[in-house]
């Protein structure tokens, strides 16, 4: 053997453990799980409350499918996580999460595709654990009757600051604090940017000691659209945790541009809810929860008597886990003496697995 093929010949031996290794798959795990959420919900808005022009008054009560999701979860490796889950909700196929995440440190998480920006606790906090049906003033023809309705969660949402996009961001923290950084579109979910700007969208929390039940957040957003660009600042605070016995508040309170217009005009909003739940022994339900919101909102502060409050008062039963049946009667007081007030009952049956 000459002196060049021995030298190719242990070179190959000290590469065939590397090349093993290397051809070796690394470990996937997949896990299906999803939820359904089927309401029944009343308004009180009808013909005679709507102006001239506007769209059929809405049936007094209907059934919906408010939400239905097929979740699957992949894991490659122990650095790698990624999830798709559509949405059937009403007949219709859209994409709610597409998303991978990679571990890239103890400290440090890249994620890509479509997820929820990074921006308001009360738009964070899963809808399986909310401790009210909405996040907000989701009164069926009310809009037509107010037009921009006076609410936290409904100006956040008009102005597009919140909800799920396509983009990245990267987060990291430790035990006691938390931050992430995302760019994305700004157009909504499963939709191209239109425009050469991306939207910001930013958050940080911090708990103020090892194990406490309370913590505090902030975020910071920025989005441009075809009429202008602007600013959103949110700051947060929660007590407790789903299902903990006993008391919970979720908290926060947003100002910044109105993105409705192309004026420079601003919107600031408020939103309360307190929970408290009592476990329950020897019956097929696990607790009950009573819950109680508050949402208030200036929609524009160039604009007199366009405020609004709503008072969202509500018990939950738990079977196990996030398995429960709940019950809310949404009532919204707008502050213009010529609007009603309206209010809409609403029941919810929800399954997670």
């Amino acid at each position: 053997m000459t002196r060049s093929m021995r030298l190719l010949a242990g070179l190959a031996l000290l590469l065939i453990p590397a090349t093993e290794a290397a051809a070796q798959d690394p470990e996937v795990t997949v896990r299906l799980g999803g939820r359904a959420q089927f309401q029944f919900n009343t308004t009180s808005v009808d013909e005679a409350d709507l102006p001239p022009g506007a769209d059929d008054a809405p049936a007094a009560s209907t059934f919906e499918t408010r939400r239905i999701r097929l979740r699957v979860d992949i894991g490659v490796d122990d650095w790698i996580r990624a999830r798709i889950q559509p949405d059937l909700a009403q007949g219709d196929l859209r994409l709610a999460d597409a998303w991978v995440d990679f571990e890239l440190s103890d400290y440090l998480n890249l994620k890509v595709g479509q997820f929820k920006r990074s921006f308001s606790l009360l738009e964070l906090t899963s809808s399986t654990v909310f401790p009210v049906i909405e996040r907000g003033a989701r009164i069926r023809g009310l809009d037509d009757l107010v037009g921009a309705v006076g609410e936290q969660r409904a100006v956040l949402g008009e102005s597009g600051y919140v909800g799920r996009d396509l983009g990245a961001s990267v987060r990291g923290g430790t035990d006691r604090f938390g931050w992430e950084l995302g760019l994305f579109n700004g157009e909504g979910a499963d939709s191209r940017d239109v425009n050469d700007d991306k939207t910001l969208a930013s958050r940080f929390t911090v708990v103020p000691s090892a194990g406490d039940p309370l913590s505090v957040g902030a975020g910071l957003t920025r989005r441009d659209t075809d009429l202008e660009d602007g600013w959103a600042f949110e700051a947060d605070a929660e007590w407790g945790r789903f299902r903990d016995p006993g008391l919970h508040v979720l908290a926060e309170v947003a100002f910044g541009d109105d993105l409705t217009s192309a004026t420079d005009d601003s919107f600031s909003g408020f939103q309360g809810i307190v929970s408290w739940f009592e476990p329950i022994e020897g019956s097929r339900f696990d607790g009950v929860e009573l819950a109680g919101r508050v949402s208030w909102a200036d929609p524009n502060d160039a604009i007199e008597d366009d405020e609004g409050i709503l008072v969202t008062p509500g018990v939950n039963l738990y079977v196990f886990g996030r398995n429960r049946i709940m019950a809310n009667w949404d009532f919204y007081l707008p502050s213009a003496d010529a609007l009603d007030a309206q209010n809409a009952f609403r029941a919810q049956a929800q399954v997670y697995f």
